[in-house]
């Protein structure tokens, strides 16, 4: 990804230049790879989640986040699950499963939302646990498998500073 949009595409083995692809007009934010073989992406003031094949060098789909922008989106391992914060005051959490292509939940927390991390290989699924910090120092562990309430998927893991 790169500052102004596209996608760079490199021979690791020969440490050359593939090809370039266009599906983005602003800073790349995120960046992850699904089973198939397809390049997830997110830029910059933007909502949607952009889901390229580099073997057909394009775009196959795009989905559209139903609360706007996303600021700190995170691709978990495999490319299932994206999470990121949207809102003006940047405290709505919202999951994506993207295999289904739908916005799976959604959680309003109650302090502005700093940091989101996959944490893979750690939870029953691996590849479905999500850590994340907010603006009073608090960490909270959300599993993305259990597509639960908010009662039965996220618990504190860190006490008030």
């Amino acid at each position: 990804g790169s500052s102004c949009g596209p996608l760079h595409f490199w021979s690791y083995e020969r440490g050359e230049f593939l090809f370039e692809l266009r599906v983005h007009n602003a800073y790349v934010l995120a960046l992850g790879i699904n089973a198939q073989g397809h390049i997830i992406s997110v830029a910059q003031d933007d909502d949607r989640i952009h889901v390229s094949d580099p073997e057909a060098r394009a775009s196959v789909r795009e989905i559209r986040c139903p609360f706007g922008t996303m600021r700190e989106p995170v691709i978990f391992e495999e490319g299932r699950f994206l999470a990121a914060c949207c809102g003006e005051d940047g405290n709505l959490l919202v999951l994506f499963d993207l295999e289904q292509e739908a916005l799976l939940s959604t959680y309003t927390h109650p302090h502005r939302i700093s940091a989101l991390v996959a944490a893979d290989g750690v939870g029953d699924e691996s590849g479905t646990v999500l850590l994340v910090g907010d603006a009073h120092g608090q960490t909270f562990v959300l599993d993305v498998a259990t597509r639960g309430s908010r009662d039965e998927w996220m618990f504190v893991a860190s006490e008030d500073a």
